[in-house]
């Protein structure tokens, strides 16, 4: 991926660091903003709030972005049929899955947790393979200011290229191989008799998080 950036950006607008965000000392910090795209939630949360603010300026802005699935009536049925078949092939996973919420739900939730950067981040990620808590205490003293800007939209795909998106998720790498197989027929069975494509609603979120003002953590 660094390959293909350098051949986007000049060497004097951009500077690359390879390594796990928990490990990596980037020179020249703080900076005016830290983003995260579909990523955040695999970083160890007892390290990567604090690091985000240690890199931040007082008033610099964290931004964290992702795309999640929503339930409503287009969605439901797909949804469901997703973990009927996932409790057929693969029951110890499919006990660790967590269905969509609906997107009323998801903003009602960020209300609730906006004192807590962290919180809102682990709300918003609830959805799909349960994982430890991204939510930590301290985060309230790091962050300040939590938005959420959000956008609801609707995805049509084939079942081959539902499968190429589900193959880059952690539930797909949860799965022998041999499982693997035996869902995605089952799956693409079920879609082309229902016409050869799915329906399903997503949404876009963004929030935001300024670092507190209070000195050198």
């Amino acid at each position: 991926m660094i390959e293909v950036a350098r051949r986007r950006f000049s060497a004097a607008d951009v500077t690359f660091h390879l390594g796990r965000f928990e490990d990596l000392d980037v020179p020249g910090r703080p900076f005016d903003a830290v983003f995260s795209a579909t990523a955040f939630h695999w970083v160890d949360p007892s390290i990567g709030w604090l690091k985000a603010a240690r890199n931040l300026k007082p008033g610099g802005v964290l931004a964290l972005l992702s795309h999640v699935n929503v339930r409503d009536e287009q969605s439901r049925g797909l949804q469901d049929a997703f973990a009927a078949l996932l409790g057929k092939h693969a029951p110890d996973v499919a006990a660790e899955w967590r269905p969509p919420m609906e997107f009323d739900t998801v903003l009602a939730g960020v209300e609730e947790r906006r004192g807590n950067a962290s919180e809102v981040w682990d709300w918003l990620m609830r959805g799909g393979l349960q994982r430890p808590s991204m939510a930590v205490p301290e985060a309230a003293s790091l962050f300040e200011d939590v938005e959420v800007a959000s956008e609801p939209y609707v995805v049509e795909q084939t079942a081959d290229e539902l499968h190429a998106q589900f193959r880059t998720t952690a539930i797909y790498h949860r799965l022998a191989p041999a499982q693997r197989e035996a869902f995605e027929a089952d799956e693409k069975r079920a879609i082309e008799r229902d016409g050869g494509r799915v329906r399903f609603s997503l949404a876009v979120l963004l929030m935001t998080a300024r670092r507190t003002g209070s000195g050198a953590f």
